[in-house]
């Protein structure tokens, strides 16, 4: 009996432990916790300051159907420290699997349209809980539909391909130094012209996005952003 009352704790704090690290599993790229911020800077291909972007943690929803899902206030100010845009968007971690707003990851691209009425749909990024240096990852693609007084002006396509995780890498930024997954993709545009360029990205464990850098398809870099800012309440 004494035997029998000693494994049953200890099997059963086992197996609470596990499960508790299978549900956040898919937690790990990004800050899952109520009022975490991030403010990330943007700088052109000379390292001059062209923009920034704070984002907040709002609201926690974890439903047992659309997984945890969190709620992100997001503003964008342009070199002036004038807000340009505002907007809402969510992260979902499901089934192992972080879903990402392909607009808070690629901010330059709808920025251009922040005095237009603007519309986007199409697909989220997909980032696993488990990444590995080699690792293809799914790709993306949305719409963004951009006008005034009701009326669509003009219309863009983005597809995102060739998604690889190509190291694992320390990256130093003012917020900190963290040890992060690289992951490359190339972004095709289609407006009234069509234009190619890669991108790279550094992902930290319960932070997400640190680094990203944007290069022509000529390999020029063409403009970076940086976590500055990190903090959690």
């Amino acid at each position: 009996m004494k035997t029998t009352k000693i494994i049953f704790p200890m099997t059963l704090l086992c197996f609470m432990a596990i499960s508790a690290l299978t549900a956040q599993d898919c937690t790990k790229y990004f800050p899952f916790e109520k009022g975490a911020a991030l403010e990330y800077t943007s700088y052109d291909d000379k390292g001059k300051v062209q923009s920034s972007m704070s984002q907040k943690v709002v609201i926690i929803d974890d439903n047992a159907q659309e997984g945890l899902t969190a709620q992100i206030d997001s503003k964008i100010m342009d070199k002036k420290g004038e807000e340009a845009m505002s907007n809402t968007y969510h992260v979902t971690c499901k089934n192992d699997t972080l879903y990402l707003d392909m607009t808070a990851q690629m901010p330059q691209l709808t920025e251009a349209f922040s005095t237009m009425e603007v519309k986007i749909t199409g697909d989220e990024l997909l980032l696993p809980s488990k990444l590995s240096v080699g690792q293809m990852l799914p790709d993306a693609s949305m719409q963004i539909q951009a006008g005034t007084g009701g009326m669509n002006l003009m219309k863009m396509t983005v597809d995102v391909t060739e998604r690889k995780v190509e190291a694992r890498e320390t990256v130093v930024t003012e917020a900190g130094t963290y040890d992060c997954y690289k992951i490359s993709h190339v972004t095709n545009t289609k407006m009234l012209i069509g234009k190619s360029f890669k991108t790279i990205t550094w992902y930290a464990e319960k932070v997400g996005m640190v680094k990203t850098e944007t290069y022509d398809k000529k390999g020029k870099l063409e403009s970076s952003m940086q976590l500055t800012k990190f903090s959690k309440e």
